[in-house]
């Protein structure tokens, strides 16, 4: 929102215009009587010498209208755009800054546990009871504000996850220093995702690891030594360690090692960078991965040095790593391109907004959108239309589908891939038959028998076809078997069919009887536990686990076990779209 309110992103002067006005609690103190006035607002301190310091903030939130935009939302409440400013002016500052009281009165309060004594330890400045103005304040902020919103959208969106992920950091210290020391090394790496990553060298794999790759080749041809390094280097994520540690070191301005190290105790070295970085990357790591806490020497605060020597390993400290990653972020925001003005769908960006997917009344009979490469999706929709008609569900009925299958008649089915085909064809099939249209497709059948040879191996769109008119399958058990593996495994990927839980039910157990009644025991059986685990909201699958303890298995009537109230989807007939 701190850029969207800019208008950048507007394509008419016409706003509505909000203004939030509330208070900042922060241990920033200012004696200058006029407002701060800044490009998101202005501030208005307190006067009070004791206590926590306030600032009154004024902000005022724009949203776009205009006689085309009618129906949009006036205001987002503001909560967002509050929120990034807090983060941006404790960032900027390296204050506290924010809306809960509480908060800063634990991070800055020397009181009977002086937690506020023991955080000052960690970070200079930040944790201060009383970090008094200094007279560039004002314009520091006013700059890195407006560097910070003339960004493209992606390097704003990258730059505010990473200031709002420092922010966080130094929130964190008080109660988890893992958790926060991983955070301070995450808004860097945050940034690091906006380059490629680079190809990763054998110089850069862990030394004890590499040491004995090269004991194990030590004989082998030099061709085979590098193609068993090259895949050793594929399955470890040592390029993207390198991505972040060159991106940090490519962002650190010669300001870094000369004015802002001018106060600082055992500052960073530049010789040190690429060690500094893999240790705190390292930490990072164990941190996600295995929740390993960082070193007890990293949490006893070491009055301000940036680095120190643990365990025979050179380690930024928090001190350290806090400085690195603030230089970081803000020489991202002053090198990456500005622009005044940008395409971008700022609404999709609102907050309190969300997008969802249209119920398939007011699409699925639109013939427009279909294509091809979107039959799958039509027909997978429309499967679950018809689990809603056999279940009886409220206001449960099927789209009138006719002019979509107008469509179809009219495509070169000869010239479209088979599997698209076939999704095509079985939709078309499917309607015809729930709805009894049939004598208004004189074509059906002459394009079912034209194009039968679609349907030559087993398919889930067959299998679909099967299930909801309840026909035998024409396939043996040995392919059932493999078409039940096959659709387990595609049902989640991006082209895969899902048929829904029901007809997914209605497979399983027909597949159960027919095993029950070929002998194979054991596998009816099996299947039984699988449905009972993969349908376990199903109180009449739970049921038929109790069979397991007879001697020999009844017979399984899948419509009878889901469906015991079955409800006809003919009986509606096709509502329209």
């Amino acid at each position: 929102m701190l850029q969207i309110v800019t208008g950048k992103f507007f394509s008419t002067g016409k706003c509505f215009e909000t203004l939030h006005r509330g208070v900042f609690y922060t241990n920033y103190r200012t004696f200058q009587h006029d407002p701060l006035a800044l490009p998101v607002g202005r501030f208005l301190p307190s006067t009070g010498l004791t206590g926590l310091s306030t600032l009154t903030y004024e902000i005022t939130e724009k949203i776009e209208c205009g006689e085309r935009l009618s129906g949009t939302m006036i205001s987002t409440g503001g909560q967002e755009l509050i929120s990034d400013t807090a983060s941006v002016l404790s960032f900027v500052l390296n204050i506290i800054c924010t809306t809960d009281s509480g908060l800063v009165g634990r991070l800055t309060s020397s009181g009977e546990m002086q937690r506020g004594d023991t955080l000052r330890k960690y970070l200079r400045r930040v944790f201060d009871e009383k970090v008094v103005a200094r007279p560039g304040d004002e314009a520091l902020i006013q700059e890195f504000i407006s560097a910070l919103t003339a960004l493209r959208r992606t390097s704003y969106e990258t730059a505010i996850r990473a200031i709002r992920r420092y922010v966080t950091a130094t929130h964190r210290i008080a109660d988890d220093t893992s958790l926060a020391y991983s955070l301070f090394v995450m808004s860097i790496e945050a940034l690091a995702q906006s380059v490629e990553t680079p190809v990763a060298d054998w110089k850069d794999y862990e030394e004890g690891k590499k040491k004995r790759i090269d004991e194990a080749l030590n004989e082998a041809p030099e061709e085979l030594k590098e193609r068993v390094r090259s895949a050793v280097l594929a399955n470890e994520h040592v390029a993207i360690a390198r991505r972040f540690r060159d991106f940090a070191i490519q962002h650190l301005s010669p300001a870094f090692f000369r004015a802002e190290a001018a106060d600082a105790t055992l500052p960073i070295r530049r010789p040190d960078l690429v060690r500094l970085l893999s240790r705190a990357y390292d930490i990072r790591s164990g941190y996600v991965h295995r929740l390993e806490a960082v070193h007890k020497l990293l949490v006893m605060p070491f009055t301000h040095a940036e680095t120190s020597e643990i365990e025979g390993q050179l380690t930024l400290t928090f001190e350290g790593l806090a400085r690195l990653a603030r230089h970081v972020i803000t020489e991202f925001v002053r090198r990456e391109p500005k622009v005044d003005r940008e395409d971008f769908n700022w609404r999709s960006a609102l907050p309190n907004v969300v997008t969802m997917p249209l119920a398939t009344r007011y699409w699925l009979g639109r013939p427009d959108g279909y294509r091809p490469e979107s039959a799958n999706g039509w027909l997978q929709s429309f499967l679950v239309e018809i689990s809603g008609c056999l279940h009886g569900a409220p206001d449960a009925g099927l789209t009138d589908l006719n002019l979509v299958l107008d469509k179809i008649e009219e495509m070169p089915l000869d010239s479209i891939k088979v599997c698209h085909r076939r999704a095509m064809l079985a939709l078309y099939h499917l309607f015809v038959i729930l709805t009894g249209s049939a004598s208004k497709r004189p074509r059906h059948q002459d394009l079912l028998s034209r194009y039968q040879t679609a349907f030559a191996q087993p398919s889930l769109e067959q299998l679909a076809i099967c299930l909801v008119i309840e026909e035998d399958f024409p396939w043996s058990i040995p392919q059932l078997e493999t078409l039940f593996d096959s659709y387990w495994r595609q049902k989640h990927h991006k082209n895969g069919l899902n048929l829904g839980e029901l007809l997914e039910a209605m497979f399983t157990l027909r597949l159960c009887e027919i095993n029950r009644t070929a002998g194979n025991e054991f596998r009816a059986r099996e299947l039984i536990l699988f449905a009972v685990e993969a349908f376990p909201g199903n109180a009449q699958i739970r049921h038929l686990e109790d069979e397991l303890a007879l001697d020999k298995l009844n017979p399984i009537a899948a419509s009878n076990v889901l469906l015991p109230n079955r409800a006809n989807p003919k009986q509606d007939g096709p509502k329209q779209p």
